[in-house]
């Protein structure tokens, strides 16, 4: 079940996620979505930084998967 909520933002986050919507295809529910399910994902386990530097930059890329891979990559 969904709800809708007013959020007030500054102006200039505001711009932002209604650009990186609309550069990437979505609503801006769905960037919102996105954040939230990231942030569930990683509240228990933190992702590396240069995981966390590459989340968002490469679409279609599993932050989990990505974490992994650089586990393998740094210990094997």
């Amino acid at each position: 079940m969904s709800k809708t909520i007013t959020v007030e933002l500054p102006e200039e986050d505001l711009n932002f996620i209604m650009r990186y919507a609309k550069e990437h295809g979505i609503s801006v529910s769905d960037s919102i979505d996105r954040i939230i399910a990231f942030l569930r994902r990683t509240e228990n386990h933190p992702l590396h930084p240069d995981v966390l530097a590459l989340v968002g930059i490469l679409r279609g890329v599993d932050p989990d998967l990505a974490q992994e891979e650089y586990l393998n990559r740094k210990h094997l």
